[in-house]
């Protein structure tokens, strides 16, 4: 077992016996994160309706269904259903056995229970146990033994360390107990199979496909990517090689295109689902004077901007120096054109409940953090920084920790200083040691932020400010606030619902908001984006007064017209971040930004 790849989570699949005829080869179907159940505008379309069909294409081979994890968390419909229309789909897929993914945690134990027993196949977690209980938590399983065609088989979940570190819901010292993947993996095997393996196949957890053997066993390792778009089906020859041989394994990428006629029963199901919240989701909701690049890749390489944007609307709102978060905040993956923003546009960027805290922090506590942010690049990992307010470089080419030049951090256009202590917002989930950032946990709160927005809030109220100019200047009111009343209304149906949490939800009395004050204010034309924190480094934070009983925007609103500007082309006020060399790689081998 000591040839097990490093992977965020993974299936494994053991061919403990073949005692028939039945077949002479074993066929499985494999797919991972499955977020978004509507099709896509771009092939492959996706899907969970086409998903179904083309599972269902190849059952002729009785193929084993397995899938490895994430599906109750983040999407748009997950921010109404926290998850609960995911077991249904899951069922009409026909999976035999799940292992279970770091967002499946995203709405605590209870309701992850819950979606567990709605399924009709196991789900696994073979080294991560209750310790109250010694077994695994929320009712999934160490193992799973099946008989499939006259094979055994023998099924384990195995998680990495980091893959906790991810978790935001759960108290990890409290609730969960990590073990070993390795010993975890070679105890339960040996409960499953007295030899040993005949077969190991590790499923990972990741969002791109592919297919591989690694060293030094020769292992496969199977990604299949994301969203319903494409699963991988491998044909393994039987009876197997003797071992230590690797299998005669075979596979293949199957996309879930246009072509691919939907399920009509898992269709009602997604129709369903669609329309309960697509009443609110299609109105519109800002404009925007350039694409704004949400795809994953981006968001979790590299600067964008889109990542300036969100960092810019943090550090403003909250008036701190600095502003980072994680790329793998932004969860929409797909381009947003230049154009009419709705919405759903924005839901599906940001569809997790992210509270803003400020904290202060030492150039030094900084540096560790922006090394934490690059640590892992060129993986595509969701702890890439996204930043405002700072500039710095790495290289890659130096070992994980020391990657940042820390001549090049200049925090509003002065040098860092490691002694200094600067103002910084970030994501509650960060200030929690989250995702790898520990170097956080010590961070001091700069100020008890009673009812801070969160980031999805703060978002939409900008988006709802210029809106509301637009349609003001759309009944020739000058972009003076006529419009404010309307689109904070319309906004209120939503707002309370997006981004579910225990708590109520920042920023919903929308109108009230905006109208308060007598509408947004028009910013001067051609206030293009922030300005350089080297030329305008942000004021000191200051402490908001006047709390009401209901969360309210205007502590925050100060600032936030410096973020769109007006556009004589379209005649329209929006929003114009740009790539501003923010983030360097030192040899120069970021890619350049594609919008």
């Amino acid at each position: 077992m000591a040839g097990i790849p490093p992977a965020s989570i993974g299936l494994l699949l053991i061919v403990i016996d073949w005692f028939g005829p039945a077949s002479d080869r074993l066929t499985i179907l494999h797919f991972n994160d499955v977020y978004e159940i509507s099709p896509r505008a771009m092939e492959p379309v996706g899907g969970a309706a086409r998903f179904v069909s083309a599972v269902r294409a190849h059952a002729a081979d009785s193929p084993l269904v397995l899938f490895s994890g994430d599906c109750l968390n983040p999407s748009l419909v997950s921010s109404f259903t926290r998850g609960e229309h995911m077991a249904p789909i899951l069922n009409s897929i026909g999976v035999h056995a799940a292992c279970v993914g770091n967002h499946d945690f995203d709405f605590g134990m209870e309701v992850l229970r819950r979606h567990v027993a709605a399924c009709s196949f196991p789900w696994l977690l073979s080294n991560v146990l209750d310790p109250r209980t010694g077994r695994p938590p929320a009712g999934l399983c160490e193992s799973h033994l099946l008989t499939w065609r006259g094979i055994r088989v023998g099924l384990l979940g195995i998680v990495e360390r980091e893959w906790l570190a991810t978790l935001a819901c759960v108290d990890l010292a409290r609730d969960l107990r990590f073990l070993d993947p390795e010993a975890a993996a070679a105890r339960l095997a040996a409960d499953l199979v007295a030899a040993g393996a005949e077969l190991l196949v590790l499923a990972g957890h990741d969002h791109h496909w592919g297919v591989e053997a690694v060293a030094p066993h020769g292992t496969l390792v199977v990604k299949s990517g994301t969203d319903f778009r494409e699963f991988t089906r491998l044909e393994l020859a039987l009876p197997l090689r003797p071992h230590p041989a690797r299998p005669d394994v075979a596979w293949a990428r199957v996309e879930v295109g246009a072509g691919t006629p939907p399920d009509p029963p898992t269709q009602a199901l997604v129709a369903g689902f669609e329309a309960l919240v697509g009443a609110h989701l299609d109105q519109a909701l800002g404009w925007t004077h350039v694409g704004l690049d949400a795809r994953g890749e981006a968001m979790r390489g590299r600067e964008t901007v889109l990542g300036n944007l969100l960092a810019d609307a943090m550090r403003v709102a909250m008036g701190c120096q600095v502003a980072f978060f994680n790329g793998g905040t932004v969860r929409s993956d797909q381009v947003h054109a230049a154009g009419q923003l709705t919405t759903r546009d924005v839901v599906t960027m940001l569809p997790f409940t992210d509270e803003l805290v400020a904290v202060e922090l030492t150039g030094a506590d900084l540096l560790r953090v922006l090394e934490t942010g690059v640590g892992a690049w060129p993986e595509p990992e969701g702890r890439f920084l996204q930043v405002s307010g700072l500039r710095f470089a790495f290289d890659p080419a130096r070992p994980p920790g020391t990657r940042v030049d820390a001549a090049s951090v200049h925090v509003g256009g002065a040098a860092l200083d490691p002694a200094r202590r600067y103002s910084a917002v970030t994501k509650a989930y960060l200030r929690d040691g989250r995702d790898g950032f520990a170097c956080m946990r010590a961070a001091r709160p700069l100020r008890v932020e009673l009812n801070a927005p969160s980031l999805a809030t703060l978002v939409r109220h900008l988006f709802f400010r210029i809106q509301a100019l637009n349609e003001g200047l759309a009944r020739g009111e000058g972009g003076k606030g006529g419009g404010a009343a309307a689109a904070g209304k319309r906004g209120d149906l939503v707002g309370a619902r997006q981004g579910v949490s225990a708590r109520p939800q920042h920023g919903t009395r929308t109108s009230g908001d905006v109208g308060s004050s007598g509408g947004p204010r028009a910013p001067a034309a051609g206030a293009a984006h922030v300005a350089d924190p080297a030329d305008s480094p942000p004021s000191e934070p200051v402490s908001p007064t006047g709390w009401s009983p209901e969360v309210l925007m205007q502590p925050y609103e100060a600032g936030l017209e410096k973020l769109y500007c007006f556009d004589p082309g379209t005649g329209k006020w929006g929003v114009r971040p740009k790539v501003e060399g923010r983030i360097r790689c030192v040899p120069g081998c970021l890619p350049e930004p594609g919008v």
